[in-house]
Formats: C-alpha cells, sequence, structure tokens
C-alpha cells in the first residue's frame, strides 16, 4: 500500500514509521501546515515529541 495526503499524529512522544516507496514530511503544525520538522525517506524512522502531522508525498 502506497499512501498519500495528510496525517495526524495524536500522541507524544511518537514516531513516524516511514513503509511507503514515498518521502514522508513531519510538520510542526495541525493539518500538515507549519514548518516541514523532518523528512522521513522510505524504512526509516523519525521519533518526535513535537510533530503534529506527517503528509506522505
Amino acid at each position: 500500500m502506497n499512501p498519500r495526503g495528510c496525517y495526524p499524529v495524536d500522541r507524544f512522544p511518537s514516531s513516524v514509521i516511514n513503509d511507503t516507496r514515498s518521502i514522508a514530511e513531519a510538520h510542526t503544525g495541525r493539518n500538515c501546515t507549519g514548518q516541514v520538522e523532518e523528512l522521513v525517506y522510505p524504512g526509516r524512522t523519525y521519533y518526535t515529541e513535537t510533530a503534529r502531522s506527517v503528509f506522505i508525498l
């Protein structure tokens, strides 16, 4: 499966596990707004206490 779009982060601390073939953007704001905190490349995991949403390109 290769999802696309914006997904909320609702637990803290949290991790973004990118099992897609696309880059995921961890955003500081809800609904994929605010700054891009981190680019999470395919096969990588990013641990965060501040990201509020994730956008899959």
